[in-house]
C-alpha cells in the first residue's frame, strides 16, 4: 500500500513533493487519458487500449496499445519513439500521484512545503544527534517514550539556549 494511501486513511495529508516517476510524462501532462474507474488507458489520437499486464516488482500496468493502430496512426511521429506501439506505465496508485502531483501545483501546496522547511530540521536533529533514528527498547509503548523524552530533551535544550541569547542581546543593548 501506498505511504499517501495509508496516511489518507488515517486522516493525514502528506505534504511532501510527488515522486518525480510515479506517473508517465504523458499522463502528468494530459496527453494520455487514464480513468481508474474502467481502467481504459486512450491516446492522443483517441484510441482506446484496454490491454495490459501486470508488473508486481513496479506494482504497475503495462498498457501496450495496438501496433497497428499506432503504425496507422498521423501522430505517430510525436508519440511513439520506436517503430512498435506505445507502451505506458500506469501505475495501481495512480490516483494518489495524480492527486500528489495536481495539489503540487496550487499556492496552498508551496505554502505549506514552507513551513515544512521550518520543521524539517527540528526533525533531522532528532534523528541524527539524538538517536531517534533507531529505537532502543522494544514495544511500541517504550518506543513512544523515547521519542517524548528525547523531544522534550531538545525543547529544554533550545528553551535554555533562547534564554541565554535574548540575556546576551539586553547586556549589548546596555552597553
Amino acid at each position: 500500500m501506498s505511504d499517501r494511501r495509508a496516511l489518507a486513511e488515517e486522516g493525514v495529508m502528506l505534504v511532501a513533493p510527488p515522486q518525480p516517476r510515479a506517473l508517465a510524462p504523458e499522463l502528468r501532462e494530459g496527453r494520455f487519458i487514464f480513468d481508474p474507474d474502467t481502467e481504459i488507458l486512450t491516446c492522443p489520437a483517441g484510441v482506446a487500449c484496454r490491454h495490459r499486464t501486470y508488473n508486481p516488482q513496479a506494482e504497475s500496468w503495462v498498457y501496450r496499445f495496438p501496433a497497428a493502430a499506432c503504425r496507422a496512426c498521423e501522430l505517430k511521429g510525436s508519440c511513439t519513439k520506436g517503430r512498435g506501439s506505445r507502451i505506458i506505465t500506469v501505475s495501481r496508485y495512480y490516483r494518489e500521484h495524480m492527486e500528489a502531483y495536481l495539489y503540487s501545483q496550487t499556492p496552498a501546496y508551496k505554502q505549506d512545503m514552507r513551513l515544512r522547511a521550518l520543521i524539517e530540521p527540528r526533525n533531522g536533529e532528532l534523528a541524527r544527534w539524538h538517536g531517534l533514528r533507531r529505537a532502543r527498547y522494544w514495544g511500541l509503548v517504550k518506543t513512544r517514550l523515547q521519542a517524548i523524552f528525547t523531544a522534550l530533551a531538545v525543547n529544554f535544550k533550545r528553551w535554555v539556549h533562547l534564554a541565554i541569547a535574548a540575556k546576551r542581546a539586553v547586556k549589548a543593548a546596555a552597553a
